[in-house]
C-alpha cells in the first residue's frame, strides 16, 4: 500500500488547474518488424524516419511544433499552465513520454490514432548480491579455458549494458565507447555507487588483472547505459539498502540511445548484444506493449537481448518476471545457490 502511494506522488503533480501525471502514449500506426538481423544503416534509418512521421499525428493533436526543444514546455503553476509539460520522443517503437495534464491523457485515449496511454511506472530490482560473497565466480566453471583456446574473445564485438552504471577502472580503459546516465540526476562523469554494472562488465571484458584472466571476452567493446539507482531514504533502511529503481520511461530512453549512441545516423554503432539486469516485479507490467515494441525493434536489427532470470528461483516456479519471461529474449540464470 504505501509503494502505491509513493507511485501516485511520483507520477501524479496537483496544479492550480488540475492533476499532471507522466504518461506513455503509443500510436497505432506501427511498422511491422522485418526479418530479424537486417542490421544496416538503412534499416535503422528507415525506423527512425517511419517513427518520426508517425508521432508528427500524435503533435498535431496536441499542437506540438515537431521542431519545439522539449524544455520550452516547462511553465510555471499558474492559471495559463500548459496541458503538456514535457515530450519526449521514443521513435523507435512509434511511442511517446508526456507529463500532461491528466485530462488530456484521457482525451487521447479516445483518439483513432492512438492505440494506448499508460502511466510510466517505477521498475523495482531487488538488490540481493551486492558485496556478498556469492558474487565471486570461478571462470573454469564457465569453460573460460576452453574458450581462450578457441581465440573467441570478443574480437569487434560492441556489448551493450543497460544496468547501475560504470566506476572508472583501468580493466575498462579503451573498452567504452559510449556511456549514458538517464538516472534522476545524471552525470557526464562515469559512476557506479552499487557496483553492479562495474561487476558485470568486469565479467565481460575484464582483462588479465592480478595474474587472472577475469573477463569473458576481454577484446570486445562497451556501450554503457545508466539507469538503475538506490531508493532515496524510503521505508526502513534495511529496505533501502535492498531495493533499486528506475523508470519505464527511463529504461524505453536507454533502450533507443542504444541504437545510435553516437547520435550520427550515418554511423552502424549499436550493439551486437546488450545485456539487462533489471525487470518488473510482475509478469506482466502496464507498460508491456512497449517493451514487447522495443524487444522487437532490437531484434529486427540483429541485436541479441539477454535478461538476468533474477534471485527468486528458491520460492519455486513461476518467479522470472518480465521480459525474462518473454520469448523474445535469452534469458540466463544461475543452476545452483552460490554460483
Amino acid at each position: 500500500m504505501s509503494r502505491f502511494f509513493v507511485f501516485l506522488l511520483t507520477v501524479c503533480i496537483v496544479h492550480s488547474n488540475g492533476l499532471y501525471g507522466t504518461f506513455l502514449v503509443r500510436m497505432k500506426v506501427d511498422q511491422s518488424p522485418r526479418a530479424a538481423g537486417a542490421s544496416s544503416i538503412n534499416e535503422l534509418n528507415f525506423i527512425r524516419d517511419r517513427g518520426l512521421q508517425n508521432l508528427k499525428k500524435l503533435e498535431a493533436i496536441l499542437k506540438l511544433d515537431a521542431d519545439e526543444d522539449p524544455r520550452k514546455l516547462s511553465g510555471p503553476r499558474s492559471v495559463g499552465s500548459p496541458k503538456v509539460k514535457h515530450y519526449e520522443r521514443y521513435w523507435f517503437i512509434n511511442s511517446a513520454r508526456l507529463i500532461m495534464r491528466v485530462d488530456l491523457a484521457n482525451e487521447l485515449r479516445k483518439s483513432a490514432a492512438v492505440a494506448e496511454v499508460v502511466s510510466d511506472e517505477p521498475v523495482f530490482v531487488d538488490q540481493i548480491l551486492l558485496g556478498q560473497k556469492e558474487y565471486s565466480t570461478e571462470l573454469s566453471d564457465l569453460g573460460l579455458p576452453e574458450i581462450q583456446e578457441l581465440d573467441l574473445l570478443g574480437q569487434g564485438i560492441r556489448i551493450g549494458i543497460i544496468d547501475t552504471g560504470l566506476f572508472k577502472h583501468k580493466e575498462f580503459d579503451n573498452k567504452v565507447i559510449s556511456y549514458k546516465d538517464f538516472t534522476e540526476s545524471p552525470s557526464h562523469e562515469m559512476r557506479d555507487e552499487l557496483g553492479h554494472g562495474s561487476h558485470v562488465a568486469g565479467l565481460l571484458v575484464g582483462g588479465n588483472y592480478s595474474g587472472s584472466q577475469i573477463g569473458i571476452a576481454p577484446k570486445s567493446k562497451l556501450i554503457v547505459a545508466k539507469v538503475i539507482e538506490p531508493i532515496s531514504a524510503e521505508g526502513g533502511k534495511s529496505i533501502v539498502q535492498k531495493r533499486l529503481k528506475t523508470f519505464a520511461s527511463r529504461v524505453l530512453a536507454a533502450m533507443q540511445w542504444m541504437l545510435d549512441p553516437d547520435g550520427d545516423p550515418k554511423t552502424l554503432d549499436y550493439p551486437h548484444v546488450i545485456n539487462n539486469s533489471w525487470s518488473f516485479p510482475v509478469a506482466a507490467p502496464i507498460s508491456k506493449n512497449f517493451f514487447d515494441r522495443a524487444l522487437a525493434r532490437w531484434r529486427e536489427l540483429g541485436i541479441i537481448p539477454v535478461f538476468a532470470a533474477g534471485n527468486e528461483g528458491l520460492q519455486g516456479a513461476n518467479t522470472i518476471s518480465y521480459p525474462a519471461n518473454s520469448f523474445q529474449v535469452i534469458t540466463i540464470g544461475a543452476t545452483r545457490k552460490n554460483f
